[in-house]
């Protein structure tokens, strides 16, 4: 169930991590600064499995196992302890902000709400410090 931290396959998910973040890298700041405002459907669908990858990794986070003092630690119970000791506060902060920014943005724009929706895309430079 825990996942060996230096595997094959730990690599791969970390390679898709790393394209995940470069996606991200590259739009967020293009939103914020509002370039990108007329949004393909191409866009949206990538940007929604995006946000759902940050999702379902954060759930993963919690049976990774990590390397303590040399020895590789297995257990689930401590994988999940150090997980929520160390980067899950901030994991589900920008996910909760990554699923509101896109629920209320439409709400807002349907109200005329721009400044409202420029705004909450702005919230979501939060991510840029987790990477």
């Amino acid at each position: 169930l825990v996942s060996r931290p230096l595997s094959h396959a730990q690599l791969c998910h970390d390679l898709a991590n790393l394209f995940f973040m470069a996606w991200d890298l590259t739009t967020i700041p293009m939103e914020g600064a509002g370039f990108l405002i007329d949004l393909s459907t191409g866009y949206v669908v990538l940007s929604t499995a995006v946000m759902t990858w940050w999702a379902v990794e954060m759930l993963l986070n919690f049976c990774r196992g990590y390397l303590r003092n040399g020895v590789v630690e297995m257990r689930l119970a401590k994988t999940a302890r150090a997980y929520l000791r160390t980067w899950f506060p901030l994991d589900v902060l920008l996910v909760l902000l990554d699923w509101s920014t896109y629920f209320l943005e439409d709400i807002m724009a349907y109200f005329g709400m721009a400044r409202g929706v420029k705004l909450l895309r702005v919230t979501r430079l939060v991510r840029l410090l987790r990477l």
